[in-house]
Protein backbone atom coordinates (compact mmCIF):
# COMPACT_ATOMS: atom_id res chain seq x y z
CA UNK A 1 0.00 0.00 0.00
CA UNK A 2 1.59 3.16 -1.28
CA UNK A 3 0.32 6.53 -0.07
CA UNK A 4 0.97 10.01 -1.42
CA UNK A 5 0.26 13.22 0.49
CA UNK A 6 0.24 16.46 -1.45
CA UNK A 7 -1.30 19.84 -1.97
CA UNK A 8 -0.06 19.66 -5.55
CA UNK A 9 -2.16 16.84 -7.00
CA UNK A 10 -4.25 19.47 -8.66
CA UNK A 11 -1.64 22.07 -9.45
CA UNK A 12 0.28 22.78 -12.61
CA UNK A 13 3.62 21.51 -11.33
CA UNK A 14 3.12 18.04 -9.88
CA UNK A 15 0.16 16.77 -11.90
CA UNK A 16 1.78 16.65 -15.34
CA UNK A 17 4.91 15.06 -13.90
CA UNK A 18 3.14 12.47 -11.81
CA UNK A 19 -0.11 11.36 -13.45
CA UNK A 20 1.40 9.22 -16.20
CA UNK A 21 3.79 7.62 -13.73
CA UNK A 22 0.90 6.68 -11.45
CA UNK A 23 -1.18 5.31 -14.31
CA UNK A 24 1.67 2.95 -15.20
CA UNK A 25 2.01 1.36 -11.76
CA UNK A 26 1.24 -2.36 -11.64
CA UNK A 27 -2.10 -2.34 -9.82
CA UNK A 28 -1.92 -6.09 -9.32
CA UNK A 29 1.04 -5.51 -6.96
CA UNK A 30 0.54 -1.99 -5.61
CA UNK A 31 -2.53 -0.28 -4.16
CA UNK A 32 -2.29 3.50 -4.29
CA UNK A 33 -3.82 6.06 -1.96
CA UNK A 34 -3.83 9.85 -2.40
CA UNK A 35 -4.32 12.22 0.52
CA UNK A 36 -5.14 15.58 -1.02
CA UNK A 37 -4.35 18.56 1.17
CA UNK A 38 -6.42 20.90 -1.03
CA UNK A 39 -10.06 20.69 -2.22
CA UNK A 40 -10.84 18.48 -5.23
CA UNK A 41 -10.34 19.83 -8.73
CA UNK A 42 -13.36 19.16 -10.98
CA UNK A 43 -11.40 19.81 -14.20
CA UNK A 44 -10.52 17.02 -16.64
CA UNK A 45 -6.94 17.02 -15.30
CA UNK A 46 -8.21 16.75 -11.72
CA UNK A 47 -10.50 13.86 -12.66
CA UNK A 48 -7.64 12.09 -14.45
CA UNK A 49 -5.41 12.51 -11.40
CA UNK A 50 -8.13 11.13 -9.14
CA UNK A 51 -8.52 8.08 -11.38
CA UNK A 52 -4.76 7.46 -11.31
CA UNK A 53 -5.15 6.25 -7.71
CA UNK A 54 -7.07 3.32 -6.28
CA UNK A 55 -8.25 5.65 -3.50
CA UNK A 56 -8.29 9.47 -3.63
CA UNK A 57 -9.22 11.14 -0.34
CA UNK A 58 -9.64 14.84 0.30
CA UNK A 59 -8.25 15.60 3.75
CA UNK A 60 -8.10 19.37 3.36
CA UNK A 61 -10.57 19.93 6.22
CA UNK A 62 -8.90 17.47 8.62
CA UNK A 63 -6.28 18.14 11.27
CA UNK A 64 -2.88 16.44 11.32
CA UNK A 65 -3.86 13.81 13.91
CA UNK A 66 -6.99 12.80 11.98
CA UNK A 67 -5.05 12.57 8.71
CA UNK A 68 -2.30 10.50 10.35
CA UNK A 69 -4.93 8.17 11.83
CA UNK A 70 -6.62 7.80 8.42
CA UNK A 71 -3.26 6.83 6.90
CA UNK A 72 -2.70 4.26 9.67
CA UNK A 73 -6.24 2.91 9.26
CA UNK A 74 -5.63 2.52 5.50
CA UNK A 75 -2.59 0.37 6.31
CA UNK A 76 -0.15 2.44 4.28
CA UNK A 77 3.28 0.77 4.10
CA UNK A 78 5.12 3.61 2.34
CA UNK A 79 4.01 7.24 2.52
CA UNK A 80 5.45 9.78 0.10
CA UNK A 81 5.45 13.51 0.83
CA UNK A 82 5.17 15.32 -2.50
CA UNK A 83 5.37 18.78 -0.89
CA UNK A 84 8.32 18.95 1.45
CA UNK A 85 8.51 22.53 2.72
CA UNK A 86 6.42 24.23 0.04
CA UNK A 87 3.13 26.10 0.02
CA UNK A 88 0.26 24.24 1.72
CA UNK A 89 2.66 21.56 3.00
CA UNK A 90 1.64 19.68 6.15
CA UNK A 91 4.90 18.19 7.52
CA UNK A 92 3.25 17.78 10.95
CA UNK A 93 1.37 14.79 9.49
CA UNK A 94 4.69 13.05 8.83
CA UNK A 95 5.99 13.97 12.29
CA UNK A 96 3.20 11.77 13.68
CA UNK A 97 4.80 8.84 11.82
CA UNK A 98 1.63 7.37 10.25
CA UNK A 99 3.54 4.92 8.01
CA UNK A 100 6.53 2.64 8.66
CA UNK A 101 8.48 4.13 5.72
CA UNK A 102 8.23 7.83 4.82
CA UNK A 103 9.79 9.41 1.76
CA UNK A 104 10.45 12.94 0.48
CA UNK A 105 10.02 13.23 -3.31
CA UNK A 106 9.38 15.65 -6.12
CA UNK A 107 8.14 18.84 -4.45
CA UNK A 108 11.28 19.76 -2.52
CA UNK A 109 14.74 18.82 -3.75
CA UNK A 110 16.67 19.34 -0.52
CA UNK A 111 16.76 17.52 2.75
CA UNK A 112 13.79 18.01 5.03
CA UNK A 113 16.15 17.66 7.98
CA UNK A 114 13.69 15.64 10.02
CA UNK A 115 14.19 12.17 11.49
CA UNK A 116 10.70 11.04 10.46
CA UNK A 117 11.69 11.00 6.78
CA UNK A 118 13.54 7.80 5.95
CA UNK A 119 14.43 8.40 2.31
CA UNK A 120 14.60 11.06 -0.36
CA UNK A 121 14.02 10.05 -3.99
CA UNK A 122 16.64 11.86 -5.99
CA UNK A 123 19.21 11.35 -8.73
CA UNK A 124 22.98 11.56 -8.80
CA UNK A 125 22.94 14.94 -10.57
CA UNK A 126 20.72 16.76 -8.05
CA UNK A 127 22.39 15.10 -5.05
CA UNK A 128 25.79 13.60 -5.81
CA UNK A 129 27.06 10.85 -3.51
CA UNK A 130 29.28 13.31 -1.63
CA UNK A 131 26.12 15.09 -0.36
CA UNK A 132 24.91 12.18 1.79
CA UNK A 133 26.41 13.71 4.93
CA UNK A 134 24.19 16.79 4.57
CA UNK A 135 20.89 14.86 4.46
CA UNK A 136 18.97 13.23 7.27
CA UNK A 137 17.24 10.99 4.70
CA UNK A 138 18.93 8.09 2.94
CA UNK A 139 19.17 8.41 -0.83
CA UNK A 140 17.06 6.46 -3.31
CA UNK A 141 18.76 7.58 -6.50
CA UNK A 142 16.81 7.03 -9.72
CA UNK A 143 18.68 6.65 -12.97
CA UNK A 144 18.91 8.91 -14.85
CA UNK A 145 16.53 11.49 -13.40
CA UNK A 146 14.29 11.91 -10.33
CA UNK A 147 11.49 13.56 -12.31
CA UNK A 148 8.90 11.33 -13.96
CA UNK A 149 7.77 12.29 -17.41
CA UNK A 150 5.19 11.17 -19.92
CA UNK A 151 6.65 8.96 -22.62
CA UNK A 152 6.88 10.59 -25.99
CA UNK A 153 7.24 8.87 -29.32
CA UNK A 154 10.82 8.86 -30.49
CA UNK A 155 10.03 9.68 -34.07
CA UNK A 156 11.34 12.66 -35.95
CA UNK A 157 9.42 14.45 -38.64
CA UNK A 158 10.87 14.13 -42.15
CA UNK A 159 13.31 16.88 -43.03
CA UNK A 160 11.82 19.79 -45.00
CA UNK A 161 12.63 20.07 -48.69
CA UNK A 162 15.81 21.98 -49.45
CA UNK A 163 13.92 24.73 -51.23
CA UNK A 164 11.81 25.38 -48.10
CA UNK A 165 15.05 26.20 -46.30
CA UNK A 166 16.34 28.50 -49.03
CA UNK A 167 18.92 25.96 -50.19
CA UNK A 168 19.00 25.46 -53.95
CA UNK A 169 18.73 21.95 -55.35
CA UNK A 170 22.11 20.30 -55.66
CA UNK A 171 23.68 20.39 -59.06
CA UNK A 172 24.03 17.08 -60.76
CA UNK A 173 27.65 16.09 -61.23
CA UNK A 174 28.74 15.10 -64.73
CA UNK A 175 28.62 11.38 -65.42
CA UNK A 176 32.35 11.18 -65.96
CA UNK A 177 35.10 13.16 -64.37
CA UNK A 178 38.32 13.95 -66.16
CA UNK A 179 41.32 11.88 -65.07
Amino acid sequence: RLGFASAGFLGPSTTPLLVDCLERLDRSRIRTFAYSLLPADPSATGVRMGRAFDHFVGVDQDGPAAIAQRIRDDGIDILIDLNGYTTHARPEIFALRPAPVQINWLGYLGTLGAPWYDYVITDRFVTPDDQHAFFTERFLALPPCLFPSAPRPRTSPPPPPRAACGDPSPTVAPASLPP
